[in-house]
C-alpha cells in the first residue's frame, strides 16, 4: 500500500477509537466514576430530620 492508501484506514480507526473513548467517558460521568465520595452520617435530635439512604449531599457548595 502506498502512503495515501494507508491514510484512510488509519483515519477510520482513529474515528472509531475516538467515538469509543467519548462513549466510555460519558458512561463514566453518568455513573459518577469521576466524583469523589465521602460517607456521611446524620445524627439529629428530632425524628423529622431524616436522610434517605443513598441521598445526594453537597459538601462545601
Amino acid at each position: 500500500m502506498s502512503k495515501s492508501g494507508l491514510a484512510r484506514p488509519l483515519a477510520g480507526l482513529g474515528l472509531v477509537v475516538t467515538l469509543l473513548v467519548i462513549f466510555a467517558v460519558s458512561i463514566g460521568l453518568f455513573a459518577g466514576k469521576f466524583t469523589e465520595t465521602v460517607p456521611v452520617t446524620v445524627i439529629s435530635d428530632r425524628a423529622g430530620l431524616v436522610m434517605n439512604p443513598d441521598a445526594k449531599v453537597k459538601m462545601r457548595g
